[in-house]
């Protein structure tokens, strides 16, 4: 019993790391499609703005 705990932690652990991180890199992406999004919709409401004068 004592040896599974002894290759458990150090297995949860890093999978409790590769999570962290994982969460954080999918926030980041989100965040910046949000911003492209946003971006991508002001150029055609600019481009169709322009097009409609």
């Amino acid at each position: 019993m004592l040896v599974w705990s002894l290759i458990l932690l150090p297995v949860m652990s890093l999978l409790l790391f590769l999570w962290c991180c994982h969460y954080d890199v999918t926030k980041k992406a989100l965040t910046y499609q949000g911003y492209l999004t946003s971006k991508v919709k002001m150029a055609l409401g600019n481009a169709s703005a322009e097009n409609m004068t």
